[in-house]
């Protein structure tokens, strides 16, 4: 739901406020740390964004809560000339950091679920050499449940804010997983993405899809998803052509906003 509101929000030409509730943390789905964290920050040349957590929500009974502030930087007269800053993610710099957040129900705190979810992911990307920065959390929730999110920070010292590549990954837990395979999961996958070279990770490429329709640009994804394929072809039900894929390579290739 959050992310289908992100293009009508853009185009507003006003400050737009939602607040939702439901599942922060279930599956199929991207946690709301990866969406504040990863997906926000590649969008921030078209609106200023602020996502609060109120209350987190795991399944089955979610009830947690989210408030999204969006406030778009650019008129919407220039939205639709096709004179806007285009998505450019080729050429990724150096790793700066890795963050993320490890997060449990309260009544896990006693089994310190959150600090071995976030000590296991440590471990495996100590190898790294980079700092790395890993918060754990615990929240009063409906039912019982846990996560970690992971991103990687990659650009030069100092670069602005919406310039540097931020590659992400997550896992869930579940009953009978342990707390350390939670953290190890997470931390695997995002080791993956780092290696593969990429600029957007396999869950980004396919979110950024109608961004990179509308506004034009190109990045290097680490795949080419079955995500990625149905929204290119969703997107081209309503623009006709306007993204092809050259191995990991995605391109825009609209003349003009419609």
């Amino acid at each position: 739901m959050l992310q289908n509101l992100l293009l009508p929000a853009i185009f507003a030409g006003k400050k737009c406020v939602f607040t939702i509730s439901g599942g922060t943390d279930v599956s199929w789905s991207p946690s709301v740390d990866y969406f504040s964290n990863v997906l926000l920050p590649h969008l921030s040349a078209y609106a200023t964004f602020e996502c609060k957590l109120l209350e987190r929500g795991y399944y089955p009974k979610g009830q947690g809560k989210v408030e999204l502030s969006i406030i778009p930087k650019l008129e919407k007269e220039r939205l639709f000339s096709g004179n806007v800053p285009r998505i450019n993610q080729i050429h990724r710099g150096n790793l700066l950091q890795i963050k993320g957040v490890s997060h449990a129900s309260i009544d896990l705190s006693n089994a310190q679920v959150a600090e071995r979810q976030a000590k296991a992911a440590e471990m495996l990307l100590a190898k790294l050499k980079c700092p790395i920065q890993i918060r754990h959390e615990y929240r009063k929730t409906a039912s019982t449940g846990s996560g970690i999110t992971l991103w990687a920070r990659f650009g030069e010292e100092g670069e602005i804010d919406g310039k540097e590549v931020i590659l992400g990954a997550d896992a869930l837990g579940e009953r009978g997983k342990k707390a350390e395979d939670v953290g190890n999961q997470a931390a695997m996958e995002l080791l993956a993405e780092i290696e593969s070279q990429a600029c957007v990770d396999r869950h980004l490429s396919d979110q950024l899809i109608p961004f990179l329709a509308l506004f034009g640009g190109k990045y290097l994804a680490s795949q080419v998803t079955e995500h990625a394929k149905a929204n290119i072809y969703v997107c081209e039900q309503f623009f006709g052509k306007c993204v092809e894929s050259d191995g990991m390579v995605f391109r825009g290739v609209r003349n003009e906003v419609r």
